[in-house]
């Protein structure tokens, strides 16, 4: 028997019960939240950009949280020249709080990144509101000033502010 083979059988159990406690649905409904985003990320860039200037690359992104085991969701990836704009989520499962100025914080419920490079310069926050889920931004250059409440309302235009300021 080889070593992967013998690992296997002392682990088999372990790996079992840990798929059997993973969140299939919660996986399934995040994987639909990120994929909507991104068609709707990419329609506001298609539609801003008729003559397809900025080349937008498409792919899969696939990525292991503990509580919901492997996913995959579409990811964009925006170039001009020496600067790109990746797009991708960063996880279901965030520790957090976010809301806009004035109202209570809310738990945050999933995170997309935006980012040139290793940086992320913006993060865009899902959290429960009222019943029913709504997007935030966070500007990360502001991070040493950054509290939680300082977020703001996923837009058109505040996407569209976040993407000239990483391709600049």
């Amino acid at each position: 028997m080889g070593k992967l083979a013998a690992f296997l059988e002392k682990e088999a159990n372990r790996i079992r019960a840990e798929r059997a406690t993973k969140e299939p649905e919660t996986a399934r409904e995040w994987c639909e939240a990120v994929n909507q985003m991104m068609e709707l990320m990419e329609g506001w860039i298609r539609e801003s950009d008729p003559s397809g200037l900025l080349p937008i690359h498409c792919y899969t992104f696939g990525q292991i949280e503990r509580k919901i085991g492997y996913y995959e969701t579409r990811a964009l990836r925006i170039a001009t020249g020496y600067r790109e704009c990746t797009i991708t989520p960063r996880a279901r499962w965030v520790l957090g709080a976010a809301a806009i100025p004035g109202e209570t914080l809310a738990d945050i419920e999933g995170t997309i990144e935006m980012q040139h490079g290793p940086f992320t310069h913006y993060s865009i926050h899902r959290i429960m509101r009222n019943g029913s889920y709504q997007w935030l931004m966070q500007n990360e250059y502001k991070i040493e000033k950054r509290r939680p409440w300082d977020s703001y309302p996923f837009t058109r235009e505040a996407f569209e502010e976040a993407m000239i300021n990483i391709l600049e």
